[in-house]
Parts: C-alpha cells; structure tokens; sequence
C-alpha cells in the first residue's frame, strides 16, 4: 500500500472494551491498527 508506515495487530481478552479505541488514538497517521478479540472457552478440569 503506498503511503502507509506500518499495520500493528492486537490480541485484546474479551473483557477489555477500551483497547480498540484506545490504540486507534495512539498510533500517527499512516499507521493502520488491526484487532480481534481471544476466544473465551471453558476451561479444562
């Protein structure tokens, strides 16, 4: 992609409601933020 410095992925828990929006104010222009939310399962006992 011309004119873009950099993509940065994220790996948020699924109780975090303010990372997306958080780092999409952080990073300068030109840096594109890519997010998705870990699965939640049960856990093994």
């Amino acid at each position: 992609m011309t004119g873009w410095r950099a993509r940065i992925g994220f790996l948020v828990p699924p109780g975090n409601p303010t990372a997306e929006p958080e780092m999409a104010e952080l990073v300068p222009a030109g840096v594109s933020v890519h997010v998705t939310r870990m699965p939640v399962s049960a856990a093994a006992g």
